[in-house]
């Protein structure tokens, strides 16, 4: 059933389509329904009128028993349409009622919609806040190990059986570590 409700979603679509969010598309929805809101509550009070004066013909006509067994099949009529603008009044106030149901659950939904939407930003903001603190270790790590690289580099040829031997000076040891943004120490040795 869900696949189902999945499969029929348009809202997406028309998003993309007309570049609106939900808030303006379930507001438009719901303003479609207001003129049958208007017509229906017009309704309630013309039948709620027409009841009204049912039940006033109805009470006159039981007041005089006279007019009522001269009138038993006006009064079987009368009794039917009043039935049925009850049931017509009970039928229009449940779909009132409906409607109010279903703007107070757009309301939900586009209230939830804001919250998911929220929670997504600050989770993506929290992910690339730690993307930035992680690449920022690697560059760090990575230029320590080029500075031992480095080091090393350096030592091995300062230590080299040939430099000794030209009478040429060598460098001092190049510091430990250096800043990601430094350049490499220069280093002096005698070529073999």
């Amino acid at each position: 059933m869900k696949e189902v409700m999945h499969a029929d979603d348009v809202i997406p679509k028309l998003m993309a389509r007309t570049g609106e969010t939900q808030q303006t598309i379930f507001a438009r929805e719901l303003e479609k329904y207001e003129p049958r809101v208007a017509e229906i509550s017009a309704l309630v009070k013309e039948h709620e009128l027409f009841f009204a004066q049912v039940e006033q013909a109805f009470g006159r006509l039981i007041s005089t028993s006279k007019t009522l067994v001269q009138n038993e099949a006006s009064a079987r009529n009368l009794a039917q349409r009043t039935g049925q603008a009850r049931r017509l009044i009970d039928t229009l106030r449940d779909a009132m009622q409906d409607l109010v149901d279903g703007e107070a659950f757009y309301n939900r939904l586009a209230a939830q919609a804001t919250q998911l939407k929220q929670h997504k930003d600050s989770y993506v903001a929290a992910r690339k806040a730690e993307a930035a603190t992680l690449c920022a270790s690697i560059k760090a790590e990575q230029a320590n190990q080029q500075q031992r690289q480095l080091s090393e580099s350096l030592r091995r040829l300062n230590l080299a059986p040939g430099a000794a031997g030209t009478g040429a000076p060598t460098s001092a040891a190049p510091p430990a570590t250096a800043s990601a943004g430094s350049a490499a120490p220069a280093a002096t040795y005698a070529p073999m």
